[in-house]
């Protein structure tokens, strides 16, 4: 069977359309990628990011929300402060004002660590605890530093399996007090 002659030659570039411009329009198509579920639930594609973010009671730029003030509510004159005139602005409640009691509620819990250490690591630790205490020093210099690790990087694990395994590192420090009475 005969290919076509088009095929043959290969694909060539279309010099009439204009690149920049398609890749401008799918930009603008395209919706913004919102990781929180809340916000994106309230999103409207129809609207710009700063009035979705008025609808829902948030602010785009945080500059402008609350502004610093370097004179700290008092102009002065020569040797005189005059109090400086302050604008009353009326805020109107946020249409979508579930967003904001949504987020912090999700705020408000605390974050759970996904923090995982190796057995190794515990193990590690949990030695050089139980032989060497608070002396991070000797635990530099002991005989399972395998990796030749600093005394400020053992402290680090020590602390690290302190936060993470709080329970595990509680029932360690009181097999080391009873073996400590035996």
């Amino acid at each position: 069977m005969v290919k076509a002659k088009r095929s043959r030659r290969g694909k060539r570039f279309d010099y009439s359309k204009d690149r920049k411009k398609l890749y401008r329009k799918t930009k603008r198509k395209m919706k913004p990628h919102i990781s929180c579920a809340t916000i994106r639930e309230a999103w409207d594609g129809r609207k710009n990011a700063a009035k979705n973010m008025a609808e829902m009671g948030l602010v785009t730029d945080p500059n402008i929300a609350l502004p610093l003030s370097h004179d700290q509510g008092s102009t002065s004159l020569g040797d005189e402060t005059l109090p400086m005139e302050t604008d009353v602005i009326t805020v109107q409640p946020p249409k979508k004002a579930h967003v904001v009691k949504a987020l912090t509620e999700e705020a408000s819990h605390r974050a759970i660590s996904s923090l995982t250490l190796s057995r190794e690591i515990i193990m590690f630790v949990q030695h050089m605890v139980a032989t060497h205490g608070e002396n991070y020093k000797a635990m530099s210099r002991d005989d399972r530093n395998y990796y030749q690790e600093t005394p400020r990087q053992i402290r680090r694990k020590i602390i690290l399996y302190r936060q993470h395994y709080a329970n595990d590192w509680e029932t360690f420090q009181k097999q080391q007090k009873e073996r400590a009475k035996i």
